[in-house]
């Protein structure tokens, strides 16, 4: 008769309670975490943000559920956000909340904080 390792491991009563409660500080944290500072820590994110380049792909990634991305002319790759088209220079100063796009002679204004704050 085989035994398997679960059958030789016994934690002690007082190492499972602190497990359990170390556990539920920390999901306690992060959850508190979010709530106080979720906003603020978006917003430094989208205000970091420093980006000059041009859309060379639009396409649908099968190992991303099908999601939409973006390849810029600098190699990153992000989820589509905005409806960007192949051609399209994006452009975007660190500390602005405001991308512009220059598409066929036009510049078009893309606000991240405001359409952050749609969703």
């Amino acid at each position: 008769m085989s035994q398997s390792f679960g059958d030789h491991l016994e934690i002690p009563l007082k190492t499972r309670i602190y497990l359990k409660v170390s556990a539920i500080l920390f999901i306690g944290f992060i959850i508190l975490r979010e709530v106080f500072y979720g906003d603020e820590i978006r917003r430094k994110m989208l205000l970091d943000e420093r980006r000059n380049a041009t859309v060379v792909d639009i396409y649908r990634d099968r190992n991303e559920h099908n999601f939409t991305f973006v390849k810029y002319s600098n190699g990153k790759k992000e989820l589509l956000d905005f409806q960007y088209k192949i051609g399209d220079s994006v452009s975007k100063k660190k500390g602005d909340s405001i991308e512009y796009i220059f598409r066929n002679k036009k510049i078009i204004k893309n606000n991240w904080l405001k359409n952050y704050l749609k969703k």
